[in-house]
C-alpha cells in the first residue's frame, strides 16, 4: 500500500476525536472612518478657539458636530471616536463665543484706550503705557501746565479756577445755578490738532472733575455757558488750535483735593491732572 492509500485509509478510519473541521474566518468590523474624521476636525476646531484663529473654530466645530452625529448612527462600527468628537465639538461651541466676546472686548478696549504722552512744565515726560507714570492715577496727577498728547491732539491745561461761580453766572442769564454744596469752576485749555486730515477735525476733548472721594461730578444736566467757552464744534486743520474755558462743577469744601480727568480724544486713555 503506497503513501497515498495510507493517507486515505487513515482519514477514513481515524478516531472521532481527531476529526478535522473547516475553520470559518471572523468578519472584521469596518473602521469608523467618519468618526475618526470628526475627531480630527473637532481637535482642529478646538485649536481654532485661540484668539486670532477663531474663524477656523467657527467653521470646523459645526462640521465636526455634524460628522460626529453621522458617525454615531453608523452600523457595525465602534462609536468611540464619534462620541469623543461629539463631546469636543460641543465643548468647543460653548468656548468659542466666550473667547470671541473676550477678544472683541480687548480689541475695543485697545481701540478706545490708546496710550498718550505728557510733557510737564519742568520738562519731564511720561508715558501712559507705564502704569506708575505721572498722570496714570489720581494719586499721582500731572501738574497744571502739562501738555497731554495723543496721536491726533495735544491738550494743554493752562489754568484751573476752582471758584468761578460769579463769572459763569454772569456770562449768561439763563445759566443754571450750581447744585447745593457745589460751585462752578473753569479750566482753560488749549487744544492743538496734530493730524493731517484735509477735511480738518473738531475736538472730542473730555474734562471731568473727580472728587477726593472718587466721585465724578456731572455738569451735563446743567445749562451753563462759560465765558470765552472752548468751542468743540470748531473745525481746525493741521497745527490749528482751539483755546477756551471748560465749565466744571466742584464741591465747595475740599475742591483743591480733587483732580481733573482729561481725555484728549475719544480713542485715548484718561490722564489725571492736579487742580492746584
Amino acid at each position: 500500500m503506497d503513501n497515498q492509500q495510507n493517507a486515505q485509509f487513515n482519514s477514513q478510519f481515524s478516531p472521532v476525536g481527531e476529526q478535522s473541521w473547516p475553520v470559518i474566518a471572523e468578519e472584521k468590523a469596518p473602521k469608523p472612518i467618519v468618526g475618526c474624521i470628526a475627531l480630527v476636525v473637532a481637535i482642529i476646531g478646538l485649536l481654532g478657539c485661540i484668539p486670532g484663529a477663531l474663524i477656523i473654530g467657527w467653521v470646523a466645530l459645526p462640521v465636526a458636530f455634524i460628522l460626529s452625529v453621522v458617525g454615531l448612527f453608523q452600523r457595525a462600527t465602534t462609536k468611540k471616536p464619534a462620541l469623543i468628537a461629539l463631546i469636543l465639538s460641543v465643548l468647543g461651541l460653548l468656548i468659542a463665543p466666550i473667547v470671541f466676546v473676550s477678544s472683541v472686548g480687548n480689541a475695543v478696549d485697545d481701540a478706545f484706550n490708546r496710550d498718550t504722552t505728557a510733557s510737564s512744565p519742568d520738562g519731564s515726560k511720561s508715558d501712559s503705557s507705564d502704569s506708575g507714570a505721572a498722570g496714570s492715577s489720581r494719586e499721582n496727577p500731572l501738574p497744571i501746565g502739562t501738555t497731554i498728547e495723543s496721536e491726533q491732539w495735544a491738550i494743554t491745561i493752562d489754568s484751573v479756577n476752582l471758584n468761578a461761580n460769579d463769572e459763569v453766572l454772569a456770562e449768561n442769564q439763563f445759566n443754571d445755578p450750581a447744585p447745593e454744596g457745589f460751585v462752578y469752576g473753569l479750566v482753560h485749555v488749549t487744544a492743538k490738532y496734530k493730524g493731517n486730515d484735509p477735511q480738518g477735525q473738531s475736538s472730542w476733548l473730555g474734562i471731568n472733575y473727580v472728587t477726593a472721594g472718587g466721585q465724578t461730578t456731572d455738569e451735563t444736566e446743567l445749562w451753563a455757558v462759560a465765558p470765552d467757552e472752548f468751542d468743540t464744534l470748531e473745525t481746525v486743520y493741521e497745527n490749528g488750535e482751539i483755546a477756551g474755558n471748560v465749565v466744571i462743577v466742584v464741591p465747595i469744601d475740599g475742591s483743591d483735593q480733587g483732580v481733573l480727568a482729561v481725555t484728549p480724544d475719544l480713542m485715548s486713555k484718561k490722564s489725571f491732572v492736579a487742580v492746584s
